[in-house]
C-alpha cells in the first residue's frame, strides 16, 4: 500500500518522474491525491519553478499569505514585466530558498526600487528584454544579492537619453533603441554563452567610456565575491562603460577572487578594457575565453604573462586577409603572434577556432610557422587544439579543398608539436561530434549545456 511506502521510495518514484518528458503539473497534483504522504513531496516539485504573471502574482502572495511553508519550496521564479508591483517584492521576501529569479523586460527597475532589502539565497539573477535607466540601476540590482553567483544579462542595453520624437525606434512597438543591445554575463562556474542582436553599433564616442557612475551601496551591505565574468556586447564604448563601472572605484561586486573571464565582441577593435580587467585579477584567473571578429592590424595585444595560474585558452580568430591591405600578413596578425609570445608556461590547453575565407591565399602560414615556434621554446609543454571553421562553412561544398589545404598547411608548419603529440587538428563538425558531452564541448562550442544555476 501506499501508506507504507518509505519516504526514499517516494521520492524516488518523483524523481524519476522529473526525467519524463511528458510529466506535467496535472501529473504531481494527481499523485498529490494519492496519500498524504505523497503530499509535501509533491508540492515541492509543483513549487520549485514559478512563473507569475499579474493575476497569478497576487493569488500566489495569497498563497503565501495562507500557508508560508509552501515559500521554501520554490527554486525558481519568472517575473513577467506586467506583474511587476510592490507585490512582488513582497513575494520575493517570503521564498527563502529562491536560487534563481528571472526577470522579463523592464522589471528590474520596479524590484529594484520596491525591494529594500537583500536576498541572500539568490545565486543566479537572470534579466531579459531590458534595456537599464543607466549603470546605476544594474549596481543596485547587483547589490540586492550578496551571494550572487551568476547575472545573465540577455538582450539588455542602455537607454537611449534623447527625446522620444528624435530617438529611432528599432524595436516596433516599443519605442526602443535596440542598437544599445549588450548581453552580459557574470557567473560562478564555466563560461556560458548567450545570444544577443545583431543591430548595427550605436555610435557612443561622445561619451566617456571611463566614466565612473556614483553608486551608493545599501546599509549594512554585503559585497559579492564573483568567481567568473561573462560580456558578450556589440558596442565597444557601451562594454568599456559597463566593465569600468562594475571594476570601477566603487564597484558592486568584487573582481579579486575571478577565476574565469569570457569576451565576446563584434565590435571590438582593441584589447585595452579587457587588459585593464586582466591586470585586476593577474593571482587568480585560471580560464580565458575570447571571441572576437576580425581585428584591425594595429590592434594591441594583450599581455598574458602576469596570468601565473592561467590553465586553460580559448580563442576564436577570423584570420581572413585583407588582399588590399598595405600591411603584409605577419603584420597583420602581429597582434596574435605578440599575444602568445607573452602566454605563461602554466597554461595546459589552449583552444583555437580558426575562422577565414576559402582561397588557399587566405591562409597566413607565417603566423602559424611563427606560432610554432613559440610553443616549442616553451618550459612546459602546453597542448594546442586547432578547431577549423565553423559548422555552417561546412554545408558548402567548395569549403572541402580549402579544409585540406589547411590540415596540410598546418601540419607542415606545425610538425614539431605534431610529432609531440600536443597537436590536434579538428573541423568543426569533428570537435562537435568526438567533443560533445565534454567540458571543452561545452565550453567552446555550445556553453550553454553546463548551465547549472
Amino acid at each position: 500500500m501506499a501508506t507504507r511506502l518509505p519516504q526514499e521510495l517516494i521520492d524516488k518514484i518523483l524523481d524519476d518522474l522529473d526525467g519524463d518528458p511528458f510529466s506535467t503539473i496535472s501529473t504531481y497534483r494527481s499523485i498529490s491525491l494519492t496519500s498524504g504522504y505523497f503530499t509535501p513531496s509533491a508540492q515541492k516539485r509543483l513549487l520549485r519553478n514559478i512563473k507569475l504573471l499579474r493575476r497569478s502574482c497576487r493569488q500566489f502572495n495569497a498563497l503565501l499569505t495562507e500557508s508560508p511553508h509552501v515559500g521554501q519550496y520554490v527554486r525558481r521564479l519568472h517575473v513577467y514585466s506586467h506583474s511587476v508591483t510592490p507585490i512582488t517584492a513582497e513575494v520575493l521576501r517570503r521564498l527563502p530558498n529562491l536560487r534563481t529569479l528571472k526577470i522579463d523586460s523592464d522589471g528590474l527597475s520596479s524590484v529594484a526600487d520596491h525591494l529594500n532589502t537583500g536576498l541572500s539565497s539568490v545565486r543566479c539573477l537572470d534579466l531579459s528584454l531590458m534595456q537599464l535607466r543607466d549603470v546605476s540601476t544594474l549596481l543596485k540590482a547587483i547589490s540586492l544579492f550578496p551571494s550572487l553567483e551568476l547575472l545573465r544579462l540577455e538582450r539588455v542595453g542602455l537607454q537611449d537619453n534623447r527625446s522620444k520624437e528624435k530617438a529611432p525606434r528599432l524595436s516596433a512597438g516599443t519605442g526602443w533603441d535596440w542598437r544599445f543591445i549588450v548581453s552580459l554575463s557574470i557567473y560562478n562556474h564555466a563560461p556560458i554563452d548567450f545570444d544577443f542582436v545583431d543591430d548595427p553599433p550605436v555610435d557612443r564616442n561622445n561619451e566617456d567610456p571611463n566614466a565612473q557612475i556614483a553608486f551608493e551601496p545599501p546599509t549594512e551591505w554585503k559585497m559579492p565575491s564573483l568567481q567568473a565574468l561573462q560580456i558578450r556586447v556589440d558596442d565597444n564604448i557601451v562594454q568599456s562603460i559597463l566593465l569600468n563601472n562594475l571594476s570601477g572605484a566603487t564597484p558592486a561586486a568584487q573582481l579579486g577572487k575571478l577565476r574565469a573571464l569570457r569576451v565576446t565582441a563584434s565590435a571590438l577593435t582593441s584589447f585595452e578594457v579587457i587588459q585593464r580587467l586582466l591586470d585586476k585579477v593577474p593571482t587568480t584567473l585560471e580560464e580565458l575565453v575570447m571571441f572576437t571578429h576580425a581585428l584591425p592590424y594595429t590592434a594591441r595585444h594583450i599581455d598574458m604573462s602576469k596570468l601565473t595560474k592561467l590553465r586553460s585558452l580559448y580563442l576564436q580568430v577570423w584570420m581572413k586577409y585583407p588582399r588590399t591591405s598595405t600591411p603584409t600578413q605577419d603584420e597583420y596578425f602581429s597582434w596574435l603572434v605578440n599575444m602568445f609570445a607573452t602566454m605563461p608556461d602554466c597554461v595546459q590547453d589552449v583552444y583555437m577556432n580558426v575562422i577565414f575565407g576559402t582561397q588557399q591565399e587566405d591562409f597566413p602560414l607565417n603566423v602559424w610557422t611563427n606560432l610554432g615556434k613559440i610553443f616549442a621554446q616553451q618550459r612546459r609543454k602546453t597542448n594546442l587544439h586547432v578547431v577549423f571553421g565553423d559548422k555552417e562553412l561546412e554545408n558548402y561544398a567548395h569549403y572541402f579543398p580549402s579544409q585540406t589545404y589547411f590540415s596540410k598547411s598546418m601540419n607542415r608548419c606545425l610538425g614539431s608539436l605534431k610529432g609531440q603529440g600536443r597537436l590536434q587538428i579538428w573541423t568543426a563538425q569533428e570537435f562537435m561530434y568526438r567533443q560533445k558531452g565534454t567540458k571543452n564541448f561545452a565550453v567552446f562550442v555550445t556553453p550553454e549545456l553546463i548551465l547549472s544555476a
